[in-house]
Formats: structure tokens, C-alpha cells, sequence
């Protein structure tokens, strides 16, 4: 068995699925005092350690079920008071998923002490490096984002394609790098025009409120953005007398 399949292996192993069952309702058990357990929750020191490992193994997958899993193991260290390096190696696992709000997380809520790549062993520090270089993306000449997996290969494939379609669950990250993508688009040219499309009625002011503050923080009118149903009437102007128009 290849390393690249051995992830999803392991997920569908029975005995990995009968310990990470356990977590689960341990972590759910925790989280809600009134609801019981209806057998013992307790999850042993050699249960921890087998989960830290196969966190580690399934943080590099790309599939969701493993990633779900890895992530649920690094929460459930990090919340409990496990020892520092336990700790380490949860946030470990979540710098592997490029987790990056999760650490940040963690250490503002005291679950993680700041700086644990400098705690990692030499092959860990060197590991933390590499993925961050890989997962750095320059927005214009002079401001860089940390993106996350499905961020940075977004990044890549919008670079390479003419046209991409893309789909991704909740919270992943996926207005935000998409109005990276327009800041940088609109930096790099000198005139642009770009349409940009929300599901609903509801999201065009904060989608409005958020590309203008990226776009435009000290509102010089620089960039000109309109949206439908129209602030005020429609001006063919943004097309005629200002260089960047969203």
C-alpha cells in the first residue's frame, strides 16, 4: 500500500473508526454536561497517542472524511488537558490541514501556547516551513495571505485557467480568497471591469461592504463599485471616467 492510500485506508479501518467513535461522543459529552454517555467515555493515554498518529496520516489527504476526522482529533487534544506536547501535535494536525484560523483560535483561548512550530522537532519546524511557503500567496507586490489548501490550489488553477468552477463546504474560505483574487486582478491592470454574482438579495450589502473596504478602506472613490437593485441610478460613468469599476 502507497503512502498516498494509506489515508483512506485508515478511515475505513474498523478499528480506527471504533476509537474515533469513541472521541466523538466523548468530545459531544463534554461540550453538553446534560447528555450521557450510555457506555464509558473515558478515552485512554495509548487511545490519544494512536489518534495523534493517525491525525498526522490523514491531514494530508485531500479528502473531506479524512480531513473531518484529523480535524476532529486536533480539537479534541487542544481542548482537553492534555500535555503541552499532546497540544503541539494537535496543532500539528492542523497546520498540516492549513488550519490557520483554528491555531490562532486555540492559542487566544489559552488551549495552545503561542509559537509551537519552535517546540516541533527539527523535522516538524522544517515541515511547518515548507508549507507555508507553498501555501503564501503575494496579493499585488506587497501584501501576502497565508491560504489554506483549498485556497491555494483556487490561487493556482484561477492563474493557469481561463474559466474555473469550483465548490467547497462552509467556512472554508472561499469569499475570501475569491476577493483576494479580485484585489490582485484589479491591482495588476490598469482598467478592469468585473462582475460579481451572491446567491441572494441578503448578501449583496456585505458582500458591497466587504470588497469596498479591501478595495478602497479610505473610500476615495477610487473604485467604483455599483450593485443591483442599484444604490442610486445606473451611470454609464464607471465605465467612461474611472479605470477599475467591480
Amino acid at each position: 500500500m502507497s503512502m498516498k492510500e494509506l489515508p483512506n485506508w485508515l478511515v475505513h479501518n474498523k478499528g480506527f473508526i471504533k476509537k474515533i467513535e469513541k472521541l466523538t461522543i466523548a468530545s459531544v459529552v463534554d461540550q453538553f454536561p446534560s447528555v450521557k454517555a450510555s457506555h464509558e467515555k473515558n478515552i485512554s493515554d495509548s487511545d490519544i497517542s494512536y489518534l495523534l498518529t493517525c491525525g498526522s496520516i490523514l491531514s494530508q489527504s485531500n479528502d473531506e472524511l479524512c480531513q473531518d476526522a484529523a480535524l476532529r482529533i486536533s480539537q479534541y487534544c487542544l481542548v482537553n488537558s492534555f500535555s503541552a506536547q499532546r497540544k503541539d501535535s494537535a496543532a500539528l494536525i492542523l497546520d498540516a490541514l492549513a488550519n490557520n484560523a483554528t491555531v490562532a483560535l486555540a492559542i487566544e483561548k489559552g488551549f495552545l501556547s503561542e509559537g509551537f512550530e519552535k517546540r516541533l522537532p527539527i523535522a516538524g519546524q522544517l515541515e511547518t516551513m515548507k508549507r507555508k511557503i507553498e501555501n503564501t500567496i503575494e496579493i499585488g507586490n506587497d501584501k501576502f495571505i497565508y491560504a489554506n489548501k483549498f485556497q491555494s490550489e483556487f490561487w493556482d488553477s484561477a492563474q493557469q485557467s481561463e474559466w474555473i468552477s469550483i465548490s467547497a463546504p462552509t467556512s472554508v474560505g472561499k469569499s475570501f480568497i475569491l476577493e483576494s483574487w479580485v484585489e490582485d486582478y484589479i491591482y495588476k491592470r490598469e482598467k478592469s471591469l468585473i462582475i460579481y454574482l451572491v446567491p441572494t438579495r441578503a448578501l449583496i450589502s456585505e458582500v458591497f461592504e466587504s470588497i469596498l473596504t479591501r478595495l478602497d478602506p479610505n473610500r476615495t472613490g477610487v473604485i467604483n463599485i455599483q450593485t443591483l437593485p442599484l444604490r442610486s441610478a445606473y451611470d454609464n460613468s464607471c465605465l467612461l471616467y474611472t479605470s477599475r469599476c467591480v
